[in-house]
């Protein structure tokens, strides 16, 4: 046979490993969890921690005012 050509018997043939599709569900599934659990963190970290007590803060209007009597409020 030499190596060249297309080769008739099936038994030579490279055939895939079926342990090779269960690993990349698991790591398909692994990136979704790990994914999923950094958007609930962010969720967490930028909403303040949403628990009870979390006030709200009165801001000035400072629209259209010069620094120094916006600095003075």
């Amino acid at each position: 046979d030499g190596g060249y050509g297309y080769d008739d018997r099936p038994d030579r043939r490279r055939q895939q490993p079926r342990k090779k599709n269960t690993s990349t569900i698991l790591l398909v599934l692994a990136g979704i969890l790990v994914l999923v659990g950094a958007i609930l963190i962010g969720k967490y970290a930028f909403s303040g921690g949403g628990g009870p007590g979390d006030s709200t803060v009165a801001v000035p209007a400072l629209i259209g005012q010069t620094q120094d009597d916006a600095e003075k409020q």
